[in-house]
């Protein structure tokens, strides 16, 4: 008989364990938050998701742990959130049951509670938790249209001192399998003063693969037609060491000079490039800054360096760099600079919060970037377009980024 009562005390506590989970994955999946699944490892709760709902990783993190101390989940010590990103697995959050409790119960603040979490992109033991586990709302075939805004400038002469070109960037985005992404570019011109060439016209049309290996490496092999005038393939590898501290990034590319004209019709002038870069990059955590040195070719297939300095504000970056290589640039008035210097600044835009993930989805663009180079028309030391792949978003899942949103979003 006593083994019986403990029999059945058991059975009933691993029924109740399960709906819970059964309940958070549902309620999850329901609000637009995909792929999504959850095990329970002893007194642990694992959790996995992919974010396409809200634009900042972290304030989706931060609203699903909102949502948690509305449930009962006196069953379980730690739960683990495993991010996503195309659905690769990125970086796992770690939150302890009474620092939740101590938060709901006006304990602790937020940053308190932020601080207390555990981060990390180590995440192989625990994907392998999720091999058997069943995920709902899957991101597969479904269709993204951003559409965002792209402004061109340059300085003029005396006559016209500053002339502007403004796009409509209009994208479809769809993920066919795990790190296997599709993506269209279509810039439409709205507003042009500038002299020269200009047309509305696709500007990217590819297939991405991305893939993460052990050892947090990272791969992604591009596809098709691709930024800047270039028909081919690039390829990415990317190694990270102590974290998210530091990493080695190498870049080969194959590509034919052309473009997709106003009817669609392939201009090609035959050059052919072979493009190669190697990137050293050092994160210093505590002010979120990144210390960036960058040697190869460049997108006129140019030979040279880049040194970058690029502070990340949440979702906004800014960043001073200087670059020199082995093609002649000119200043805006004519004359020959040594180098190239200038800043950049992307910050977000449009919607924080987009409409539940669905078979077509129209939303706005993520973010807007803004280059200035003081260079005038010179083409020496531009950077290497990739469009989308797995290293787009990548910093938003960085462990101490992850932390400081939480402190912001946590409600």
């Amino acid at each position: 008989m006593r083994v019986f009562f403990i029999y059945a005390l058991l059975s009933f506590g691993f029924y109740s364990a399960h709906a819970q989970q059964s309940t958070i994955v549902q309620s999850l999946a329901e609000q637009g938050f995909e792929n999504v699944a959850a095990v329970q490892k002893g007194t642990d709760l694992y959790i996995t998701y992919e974010n396409n709902l809200y634009r900042f990783e972290a304030k989706g993190l931060a609203n699903i742990i909102a949502q948690l101390t509305e449930t009962d989940l006196s069953l379980y010590e730690h739960i683990h959130f495993l991010l996503r990103s195309q659905d690769i697995p990125m970086a796992i959050a770690t939150l302890s049951m009474n620092d939740l409790n101590a938060y709901k119960s006006g304990l602790i603040d937020r940053h308190t509670l932020a601080s207390s979490m555990q981060f990390s992109i180590e995440i192989e033991k625990v994907e392998s938790y999720f091999k058997e586990a069943e995920r709902e709302n899957l991101s597969f075939y479904k269709i993204d249209v951003p559409v965002g805004v792209r402004v061109d400038y340059a300085l003029g002469d005396f006559r016209d001192g500053f002339q502007s070109r403004t796009y409509i960037n209009s994208r479809v985005l769809s993920t066919f399998g795990r790190g296997t992404e599709f993506e269209f570019d279509f810039l439409n011109i709205v507003q042009n003063d500038i002299p020269g060439r200009a047309i509305s016209s696709p500007v990217t049309m590819k297939v991405t693969q991305s893939a993460r290996f052990g050892q947090n490496t990272f791969l992604s092999a591009s596809l098709g037609y691709l930024p800047q005038g270039k028909f081919g393939l690039y390829t990415r590898f990317r190694n990270y060491l102590d974290q998210e501290r530091f990493y080695l990034e190498l870049l080969y590319g194959v590509t034919r000079t052309g473009y997709l004209d106003e009817n669609w019709v392939v201009q090609n002038n035959r050059n052919s490039d072979a493009l190669w870069q190697a990137i050293f990059n050092y994160r210093w955590n505590k002010y979120d800054t990144d210390i960036n040195l960058t040697y190869g070719t460049f997108a006129a297939a140019d030979l040279g360096y880049k040194f970058q300095v690029q502070r990340q504000f949440n979702e906004v970056y800014f960043s001073l760099f200087y670059s020199r290589t082995d093609l002649a640039s000119s200043g805006s008035f004519g004359s020959e600079e040594p180098a190239i210097i200038g800043f950049s600044l992307t910050v977000p835009f449009g919607q924080s919060k987009f409409m539940k993930p669905g078979r077509i989805r129209a939303r706005t663009e993520d973010q807007f970037y803004l280059l200035y180079r003081y260079s005038g028309f010179s083409f020496s030391g531009i950077d290497v377009m990739f469009a989308n792949d797995i290293f787009s978003d990548i910093r938003e899942f960085y462990p101490e980024v992850l932390r400081k949103g939480l402190m912001k979003h946590l409600k």
